[in-house]
């Protein structure tokens, strides 16, 4: 080999390794001390985070892989609660709980290392769930769910973290032990054909929080429920619905058989693929039932008239309810406005143009690239002139 070539080998071995280094990882911090104050989050002496309230959850920070220090301070003041190392993997997602009691001194971090957890998960085919148990007195808390547990005998300071396949469950509760009677809080006591659903491709992280003996909800109770989705795009998360009857009404199932079929007879799958973030409004398969008879037959006929309408319900930017609502009127791909309606029935659902009902419940993915909302009774269609 002569000069040129033995320099260029030498280059190439020196750029793939620093290329290699540079995956990140991600951090963010749940604030499970009810009895702490507000804090600030520093991150090897700087600040990473500030004013967290308890029962917040941060989003997620990006951080360099490696060993790092973090340290949380009353908001505004200097002097520590408590420092403590936290080693960074490549690509991995981490959860950092406040945990103990300000009352004792035994605030501390729990570490939770998301990815690792679910190594060897086929999250296509259920959740994910993370629950935190920092109660002060707490008994080992299991949850009973559609006549199942599904954690059980979560004790005070630490975490469980578990998967299971996508459910519907009519009634909750957490429980004592594994003792049925001894109910510590529930959460839908009653078989009232209100339902709730654990969907696949999401990930949850709660903390329960307060003192214990107590009343429920005033004294001890859970909260969070922040959650993204960990699907690849798009059509692949709403295509892992249609093995499941989910469902929070028994009336309408969140299945999107027509709606991925129309994404891809578009072209609109490798459309979302790239740039964004997107915002999507995917009405289910009872939504596109409802057209007139022959109307979707004859869009999936017609890609121009399809890729019009499908486009219609995605919106560049990242919207959740409340940048919805703030901004009042969002414009689609296809060009034409959609106004929101904000919801009239105490958050559960709200509307787009006045028609299509949504349910106040969104899909936010991990990358940041896309956020799903379901439309439950219609298809969007673009003003016409």
């Amino acid at each position: 080999m002569n000069k040129i070539g033995w320099l260029l080998l030498a280059a190439l071995l020196l750029v793939v390794p620093v290329s290699a280094q540079e995956a990140p990882g991600y951090l963010r911090v749940a604030h499970f001390a009810a009895d702490a104050p507000n804090v600030d989050v520093w991150l090897d002496g700087e600040m990473a985070l500030e004013d967290v309230a308890p029962a917040s959850i941060s989003d997620f920070m990006e951080v360099e892989y490696g060993t790092h220090t973090l340290a949380i301070a009353p908001t505004g003041e200097e002097e520590t609660i408590f420092e403590a190392e936290i080693e960074i993997e490549e690509e991995h997602y981490y959860s950092v709980a406040i945990v103990g009691q300000m009352a004792d001194d035994s605030l501390s971090p729990l570490i939770i290392d998301e990815t690792a957890a679910m190594e060897g998960v086929d999250m296509s085919q259920g959740v994910f769930r993370i629950i935190v148990n920092n109660i002060a007195g707490s008994p080992p808390v299991s949850f009973y769910e559609a006549d199942m547990f599904v954690e059980r005998n979560i004790e005070y300071g630490e975490a469980s973290a578990e998967f299971f396949p996508a459910f519907v469950w009519d009634t909750g509760m957490a429980i004592v032990g594994e003792d049925l009677e001894d109910v510590f809080f529930d959460f839908d006591s009653e078989a009232d054909q209100s339902a709730g659903f654990w969907e696949p491709y999401t990930v949850y992280l709660y903390g329960m929080m307060g003192t214990y003996p107590g009343e429920m909800f005033v004294d001890y109770g859970i909260e969070g429920g922040a959650h993204y989705v960990t699907a690849p795009d798009v059509p692949t998360f709403l295509e892992a619905f249609n093995a499941f009857d989910l469902t929070g009404d028994f009336r309408t199932y969140f299945h999107f058989e027509t709606a991925v079929a129309a994404l891809r007879a578009a072209g609109l799958d490798e459309t979302l693929a790239e740039g964004g973030p997107y915002t999507l409004f995917i009405p289910v398969d009872q939504a596109f039932e409802a057209l007139t008879e022959g109307a979707l037959d004859a869009l999936m006929e017609d890609p121009d008239a399809l890729s019009d309408i499908l486009e219609y319900h995605i919106v560049e930017g990242d919207y959740d309810y409340d940048a919805l609502v703030e901004a009042g009127t969002v414009t689609s791909l296809q060009g034409e406005d959609i106004t929101i309606t904000p919801s009239e029935d105490d958050g559960f659902t709200f509307r787009l143009n006045d028609e299509a009902v949504i349910n106040n419940f969104d899909y936010p993915f991990l990358n940041g690239q896309w956020r799903v909302w379901f439309i439950n009774n219609t298809v969007l269609m673009p003003p016409t002139e």
